[in-house]
């Protein structure tokens, strides 16, 4: 298989995550850094949800970001390809005396659980760190689920960087960089229209 295929990042995310998941992100888990940057990560969905409005973190992880979009008053649904980082999230989330819904899911069935599960749509979908670590074709796959999850009206935020000189990563730890043009079909392709075109993006869920 493939060191950059689909299967494979979900099967190195989830053996990180068994190992404890210091082996990926940058600031060491637990630490006063990495859950502070969940805060900040968690304030800008203000901008797009209101109290009680379900928001799916999709690629929760052990719930930086999760934890304090519950504490912000959010309806939240964790969602991770990883079992392990998922039952690190709940926890994380028992011990700050919090409740978090939680989703096993790599994405390219979350539309159809959704559907038939959850019986509701997001006012936002989060995927933070995610699909920079996919090729092409795997983000096109996530991002027509995502959007599919999404209400009407509704926004996807996402780190999707953007680069004039394009490439797909090399291994799945690297970064996927996208052409502007080509990142905007694959969105429009999804029902998704642009409202920050920043690294980190926001898209609108066409009513």
């Amino acid at each position: 298989m493939s060191s950059t295929s689909f299967r494979s990042v979900v099967d190195a995310w989830d053996r990180d995550g068994a190992a404890g998941g210091n082996g990926i992100h940058p600031l060491p888990v637990d630490s006063a850094e990495w859950w502070a940057l969940g805060e900040v990560q968690a304030e800008q969905v203000a901008d797009y949800a209101g109290a009680g409005d379900l928001v799916i973190d999709f690629g929760c992880g052990y719930g930086r970001l999760s934890i304090p979009l519950v504490n912000a008053g959010y309806n939240v649904l964790a969602v991770d390809a990883s079992q392990a980082m998922l039952d690190g999230l709940l926890e994380r989330a028992n011990a700050a005396d919090v409740e978090v819904g939680t989703l096993r899911s790599d994405g390219s069935d979350l539309g159809i659980i959704i559907d038939h599960v959850v019986g509701e749509r997001a006012a936002v979908v989060i995927a933070r760190a995610v699909l920079i670590h996919h090729d092409y074709a795997g983000v096109e796959a996530i991002v027509d689920n995502l959007a599919r999850v999404l209400r009407p009206g509704g926004h996807l935020i996402a780190d999707w960087p953007v680069d004039e000189h394009p490439r797909e990563r090399r291994d799945w730890i690297d970064v996927t960089r996208w052409h502007p043009h080509h990142r905007l079909a694959v969105a429009r392709a999804a029902g998704l229209e642009p409202v920050d075109t920043g690294d980190v993006s926001v898209w609108r869920k066409r009513s």
